[in-house]
């Protein structure tokens, strides 16, 4: 009798090679499908930080054009109201201030250009910005103290808090900047 054809031959693998290839292709399409979705998360984060940095500069263009009105062109102090109409404002003491209300859009502010003709910014929707009358400081032993008046008091500094929010190309991301100004002359 021969049993020579019985069992495995010098020639045979059973599979094993097979399994190790199919788990070796597993682990590379696992891979690959990792650095796509990590590819994509960065440009998704990309993109929002490209959006916030335009919102800021468009804030921040705001700024300047509020800053650009109380220099060459600044509403009568009776143009200021404690309701905050048309964006010029009195500052509250009993409520929240007006820039921390979602009330930006929808005339309680000036719209970028609007009263400048500074040129419309590309890309972007219109910034808007808000300004505060404060009341006057006036100078003692070189350190500011508030006179806590509005009225016409004729010594003192006119002080200006401009509030200004931008927004990204989508309208989704936005930022807001503020600054005190004191205007020339």
């Amino acid at each position: 009798m021969n049993t020579r054809g019985v069992g495995r031959g010098p020639g045979t693998q059973g599979g094993a090679a097979l399994v190790v290839v199919l788990l070796l292709l597993l682990t590379i399409i696992l891979i690959g499908v990792s650095a796509l979705r990590t590819d994509s998360m960065e440009n998704r984060m990309v993109g929002i930080d490209h959006d916030r940095a335009l919102a800021f500069q468009s804030a921040g263009a705001a700024l300047q054009d509020a800053e650009h009105l109380l220099d060459t062109a600044p509403p009568p102090d009776s143009a200021y109201r404690a309701s905050c109409a048309g964006g010029l404002c009195l500052p509250s003491s009993t409520t929240a201030p007006i820039w921390e209300t979602d009330t930006w859009k929808n005339g309680d502010s000036i719209v970028y250009g609007s009263r400048t003709g500074a040129t419309a910014l590309s890309g972007v929707p219109a910034p808007h910005f808000l300004i505060e009358r404060l009341p006057r400081v006036v100078t003692n032993s070189e350190s500011l103290v508030s006179s806590g008046q509005y009225g016409d008091t004729p010594r003192g500094v006119q002080l200006y808090r401009i509030s200004a929010r931008g927004w990204g190309p989508g309208g989704g991301s936005w930022v807001e900047v503020q600054t005190i100004y004191r205007p020339y002359g």
